[in-house]
């Protein structure tokens, strides 16, 4: 499918550019994993099921066979790892590496109602959260990720959900400059900490926001009330590439520096080992293995463990 669906949306899109990096970009399903993903796809049954959103947890439910309920666990085994969930299909559980209703539960107070409003998902994943922000009242979701084995995750689930207004593309951060006043709200989620650019990637999410529009951003952080980042040398967590970890106050200080106004922290909590831990469904290893085992208030590295912040800004 192409990019015709965004001619409904508003403001002023970059149409060339957008086209020619979705096509360099889908070439992914000719090399490396991408026959595998199609394949996958392509055996699944053709069946569609009701969606429900409750409590955070993403379900498609539904009467299938035996036969089909194998089908569909198989596949899903293939698509391991999954990160964002939880997602349940016709019965199957797929409970992921990260509980994301429980940072979705986190946010959703001050998240007020989304009707008819075009939403974007930066670093979307596997589109957990798109389904969240449809069931919010949202008329679009576009959700961005350059991962085609996150893409596939989401073709699997959305094969048998099929709900409208909800389009993935394989576009990242650097994509966000051919978006100028197109969004009402955009969902920034764990993405801030892994690009070397904060400040341009927030004036990138200001500019792409439409007048009066909203931007919900979570990343980790550090604590103390100096307007200072860290910028780990190596590893952090056991994670690679993590550029700068603010505390509180510099992510204020950012949000402000990049022209957001109506500045609200949401959540400055969240449940660490129980929010983000291995399961069958993930990889072996996760948060709880990336801590000191003589103190969980240091990362392995010896680093100050994570904290997680979640604030919100508008545009004028």
């Amino acid at each position: 499918m192409g990019l015709e669906y965004l001619k409904d949306f508003p403001g002023a899109i970059d149409f060339d550019t957008l086209e020619r990096i979705k096509s360099e970009r889908e070439k992914g399903w000719d090399l490396g994993l991408g026959p595998k993903y199609r394949n996958i796809l392509s055996k699944l049954p053709r069946v569609l099921g009701n969606v429900k959103v409750a409590g955070g947890a993403v379900s498609v439910e539904g009467d299938i066979g035996a036969q089909e309920r194998e089908v569909i666990e198989r596949g899903a085994l293939e698509l391991k790892n999954w990160r964002k969930g939880p997602f349940e299909l016709f019965g199957l559980l797929i409970d992921s590496e990260w509980r994301s209703d429980l940072k979705w539960n986190r946010l959703k107070s001050k998240l007020g109602d989304l009707s008819g409003q075009t939403v974007l998902d930066i670093g979307c994943n596997n589109g957990h959260f798109m389904y969240q922000m449809k069931e919010a009242g949202s008329r679009n979701v576009l959700g961005i990720d350059p991962t085609i084995h996150f893409c596939a995750q989401f073709r699997f689930v959305q094969h048998f959900a099929q709900v409208k207004g909800l389009h993935f593309e394989l576009f990242g951060v650097d994509e966000l400059t051919s978006f100028r006043h197109v969004f009402d709200t955009v969902f920034s989620l764990g993405i801030l900490y892994h690009h070397p650019h904060p400040l341009k990637q927030l004036k990138d999410i200001h500019e792409a926001l439409r007048p009066g529009g909203r931007l919900i951003l979570e990343t980790i952080g550090l604590e103390g009330e100096s307007p200072v980042s860290f910028c780990p040398v190596d590893r952090y967590a056991g994670m690679k590439k993590i550029w700068f970890i603010p505390t509180l106050p510099v992510l204020l200080h950012w949000m402000k520096k990049s022209l957001f106004t109506d500045i609200e922290v949401i959540s400055t909590e969240w449940e660490g080992e129980s929010e983000q831990r291995s399961t069958p469904w993930s990889a072996p290893v996760s948060y709880r293995d990336f801590l000191n085992p003589r103190d969980k208030n240091k990362t392995v590295e010896g680093h100050p463990a994570p904290l997680r912040f979640i604030v919100q800004g508008r545009k004028r």
